[in-house]
């Protein structure tokens, strides 16, 4: 709980058509790293900067903190179907389940698809009493709930991008607006995503963690991704290209809120931080 506590981030949720949903999810998870390095705001940790320089510590505290569950955190591997995407819910391990209360299933020695061919389970209440119950099929979209990639499909029509560090109170609204009008105009994202093979995509979450705007291929990518997020929003025709601004200035600057929380943590400490943090 203490590692999950720290782990504060800027979710956005793009409603999707049945279509699109398995696109726009590919999408999202590729381009994790340009997310982290515009959206980077966590390089302290335990009270004083990460000693590897990492620039956004939330983004591994999945792993450490879930180091049997790999399959379940990080960048999905690109998905053909929605039944791709279902069938890989399935091949998790049970977490818990929901019924009046949560029940844990977390001790259970089989996946998801064994759990509902066979159709009942022994659980476990929160006080640690033992319980029976059956499965029911909207079980899946609770379970759904356990997929931890950087981008997941939701019960609610939609794909929410959860890589992106909680943003600065000042600046609330940049980075749902990159990836808004990155959606928009998912014909021009995808395209940008495909001249890359998975493999990059992967490599390019590290070193946007760890290298930031050293990673000049990656400042390539962001300046493409704005031209296209901007053509997304402005066909909204609502001015939401607007929030973009705030995004922009990092790139141009070369610096994401990580590289100003560093500054001030260097010069105030950790009180520093919370009055910088106060709006």
């Amino acid at each position: 709980l203490h590692v999950f506590a720290l782990t504060a981030s800027s979710q956005t949720h793009v409603q999707v058509a049945r279509k699109d949903a398995v696109r726009l999810l590919n999408v999202m998870n590729s381009l994790s790293g340009l997310f982290v390095l515009l959206g980077a705001n966590a390089p302290v940790w335990q009270g004083k900067a990460d000693p590897d320089s990492c620039r956004a510590t939330r983004e591994w505290l999945w792993e450490a903190g879930w180091p049997t569950r790999a399959n379940q955190v990080g960048i999905l591997r690109p998905m053909s179907s929605l039944t791709d995407y279902l069938n890989t819910l399935l091949s998790f391990r049970p977490q818990m389940i929901k019924r009046e209360e949560f029940l844990s299933l977390r001790f259970a020695g089989f996946s998801n698809r064994e759990l509902f061919e066979k159709g009942y389970i022994t659980a476990t209440t929160v006080k640690g009493e033992k319980v029976h119950a059956h499965m029911k099929p909207d079980d899946i979209m609770f379970m759904g709930g356990f997929a931890w990639y950087n981008a997941r499909l939701t019960g609610y029509g939609t794909v929410e991008t959860r890589v992106v560090c909680q943003q600065p109170p000042q600046e609330p609204y940049g980075m749902s607006a990159l990836i808004l009008g990155l959606a928009i105009a998912l014909d021009d994202t995808e395209k940008l995503v495909n001249k890359q093979d998975f493999i990059f995509w992967k490599e390019f979450r590290f070193s946007a963690m760890y290298r930031g705007f050293k990673d000049t291929k990656g400042i390539e990518l962001a300046e493409k991704a704005l031209k296209i997020a901007k053509k997304g929003l402005k066909m909204r025709g609502y001015g939401e290209e607007s929030f973009l601004e705030s995004i922009e200035k990092r790139l141009k600057d070369r610096k994401a809120p990580s590289e100003r929380i560093l500054t001030t943590f260097k010069k105030k400490g950790i009180d520093g931080l919370i009055e910088q943090s106060i709006i």
